[in-house]
């Protein structure tokens, strides 16, 4: 409310138009919505479909293609930038920090927000696929030789790494977020060979949309742990790379 008294004040203190500075952004996957035009200061509000926040672009249909489409984009930007800037004679060291500075930054970045489907993971996966061809001269090996070269994990493992250490964060109390109003205890009837007093409930979700919200894909990940690696209250940085160790066998 203060903010849209501040806007109105602008309006007509310093003659900005509101609807320059205001945008209207519906967010739902509903086919057929009840369409109502909002007025603010006598101007109506544009109507958008996606609106960016903090490097993050939120599309009103709920999905991430946009994002993704820029997050891409960006990322064969920066590595175009480093094939032209370092050549073929740099070494494999300075090729490797420029990609992860400027290129893997960007296809990561605020990663436990969205989700990525089969065809938006193979469309991040092949810019490392090229960057890793450049880093080896193009040699004629594969992907995953190449990663060993280059001392690189592949981006959907990268993913799920960092998915984990954000919830064992939160679950140290590293972020101030109350982990209980988003997963809760599983707590077994019955102990079984798979059942641990760590391990979370797995939630019902009937949509592939519903299951690529983070506390949802992120749960089965945790449980699948080791149980002294779940209980254990080592510091982030620790539970970072004895999981990394895990991912790359």
């Amino acid at each position: 409310m203060h903010s849209l008294t501040f806007f109105l004040v602008l309006q007509f203190t310093k003659g900005i138009e509101v609807k320059k500075v205001c945008n209207i952004v519906r967010f739902t996957r509903k086919r057929k919505c009840i369409e109502f035009n909002y007025k603010m200061g006598g101007s109506t509000l544009e109507r958008i479909s996606s609106v960016p926040d903090l490097g993050v672009i939120l599309s009103s249909d709920l999905s991430w293609n946009l994002h993704i489409d820029s997050i891409c984009k960006r990322a064969n930007q920066s590595l175009g930038y480093i094939k032209r800037v370092c050549g073929k004679d740099c070494s494999l060291k300075i090729k490797r920090t420029l990609y992860c500075a400027l290129t893997r930054s960007v296809l990561e970045y605020n990663s436990v927000v969205w989700a990525v489907n089969e065809t938006n993971n193979v469309r991040i996966e092949r810019i490392q696929k090229a960057a890793t061809r450049y880093m080896v001269h193009y040699k004629d090996v594969s992907y995953g030789e190449r990663l060993k070269i280059c001392n690189l994990m592949s981006l959907v493992h990268r993913r799920e790494l960092l998915d984990l250490c954000f919830l064992y964060k939160c679950k140290i109390g590293d972020y101030c977020i109350e982990l209980n109003k988003f997963v809760e205890a599983a707590n077994p009837v019955y102990n079984t060979r798979h059942s641990s007093p760590a391990n979370f409930k797995m939630r019902k979700c009937n949509t592939n949309y519903v299951k690529k919200i983070f506390f949802n894909r992120v749960v089965p990940m945790w449980n699948k742990l080791p149980e002294d690696l779940k209980l254990s209250e080592i510091s982030a940085n620790i539970f970072k790379i004895k999981v990394k160790a895990m991912l790359e066998c």
